[in-house]
């Protein structure tokens, strides 16, 4: 019988692998030989496992198992059995691009730039699943609320986060073509990245203006149907062709840097990774189109997995 002492500690799986390699071998002898250790070490430890079981586990002349032993044996091997398999999938884990990704964008962004790209994503990643968090409110990636974040502007995290920059977004003076187009309709100028509205309080003060949006699609929503004349990603001249570019005396509002940002401790995972890729992709797309026509521009990456470190990232602010 077990001991009542034995009930309450622990059997580790070192000890299990010494009664398997003992059963195996058929002798205490050349167990330590398959094994490579001493045979007065082999020994050693079956007599330990032996006495925090309070019966034996052989016999020795002649070497057999007893009834606890085949039962110790038979549980040992089914143990070895899930550790065996608890290692296949870590191994698959680490090499397979499958499972879920949250990914935390701007509703413009998940819209213009990255539904038109999912069906790639898919192909190259059936087993992969997205889901795409497109929020006014960024997700915080230090507080797992997201995997991957892509933003424009300031990346706005610090500490475990990392970030890689895919380009940038460049602005263009659009109206709809054959409109007047003499009012200026920009973005709320309280909003932090209503860069263009500051741009015409700059440059034209006093100039007529007729509305103001909360949103970068209300914006070319407005510009789209004529209501006045605005600064806008270049690229809308590809999804809205009645867009014309209309020429200005002065330089455009700066281009807003695009950043895929992810937590230190998940951009190694391959679904990580092949999400980042395919973000990579999609602005290096967007940048190989002829320059009127492109709102973003590639950006250089580091030789290192192409991650920007903790002092490239305050500069990049």
């Amino acid at each position: 019988m077990v001991s009542m002492r034995f009930m309450h500690d622990e059997l580790d799986w070192s000890a299990l692998q010494t009664v398997l390699a003992v059963s195996r071998a058929g002798s205490v002898t050349r167990a330590a030989k398959t094994v490579g250790v001493h045979q007065s070490t082999m020994s050693r430890r079956l007599q330990q496992l032996e006495e925090r079981l309070g019966a034996p586990l052989f016999m020795r002349n002649p070497f057999v198992s007893t009834d606890l032993g085949h039962r110790v044996v038979a549980r040992a091997e089914a143990v070895e059995a899930e550790v065996h398999a608890l290692l296949r999938d870590v191994a698959e884990e680490r090499s397979a691009v499958r499972g879920v990704v949250r990914l935390s964008t701007a509703h413009e962004l998940a819209t213009w730039v990255l539904a038109p790209q999912l069906q790639r994503l898919r192909r190259a990643h059936p087993n992969l699943q997205l889901e795409l968090l497109s929020r006014d409110s960024q997700a915080v990636l230090s507080q797992r609320e997201a995997d991957v974040a892509l933003r424009t502007g300031a990346m706005g995290e610090e500490g475990d986060v990392v970030a890689r920059r895919l380009g940038e977004v460049r602005y263009g003076l659009m109206r709809r073509r054959g409109s007047r187009g003499a009012a200026w309709i920009t973005l709320d100028p309280m909003l932090p990245w209503a860069t263009d509205a500051r741009w015409v309080e700059t440059h034209d003060p006093g100039g007529p203006w007729f509305a103001r949006a909360s949103t970068t699609a209300v914006l070319v929503a407005l510009v789209s149907e004529g209501a006045g004349r605005g600064w806008l990603p270049m690229g809308m001249l590809d999804l809205h062709p009645g867009l014309e570019l209309m020429a200005h005396p002065h330089d455009p509002p700066a281009p807003r840097p695009v950043f895929a940002l992810a937590h230190r401790d998940l951009v190694r995972l391959p679904r990580i990774r092949a999400v980042i890729e395919w973000l990579t992709d999609c602005y290096g797309g967007i940048s190989a189109r002829p320059e009127a026509h492109a709102s973003m521009v590639p950006a250089v990456h580091d030789g290192e997995g192409g991650f920007l470190g903790e002092a490239e990232e305050d500069s990049a602010r």
